[in-house]
């Protein structure tokens, strides 16, 4: 005799629900690099944060990242790595924009 799926809908509606509200957005990207010696930073994370999501991101070799749908609201938007300061700023994204972000090394307390 199976066993009913306890947790089955709530489950399905949660995707259904991250499904619709990345729907709508833009596409965003950038370049991440050293401030002194302009090197790409691999490894880095790009957060956004709006009132509905928050979307992860991390540069590749390259130093680059891409945002495929990120929201069309003002925004907060974070650079960080562990080798770094960081860096925020709140800001409306241009849809299809490409940015780069230089990142000053970590100064030691």
């Amino acid at each position: 005799m199976s066993k009913p799926i306890k947790y089955g809908l709530p489950a399905i509606l949660l995707f259904l629900t991250a499904a619709v509200s990345f729907g709508k957005g833009i596409k965003y990207s950038g370049y991440v690099a050293d401030s002194i010696s302009h090197s790409p930073i691999i490894g880095a994370v790009a957060m956004i944060f709006s009132q509905t999501d928050t979307l992860y991101a991390t540069t590749d070799e390259e130093g680059g990242f891409v945002f495929p749908e990120a929201p069309d609201t003002p925004v907060v938007f974070e650079i960080s790595h562990i080798s770094y300061a960081p860096f925020r700023i709140e800001t409306s994204l241009t849809p299809g924009s490409r940015n780069c972000f230089s990142l000053n090394g970590r100064t030691e307390p």
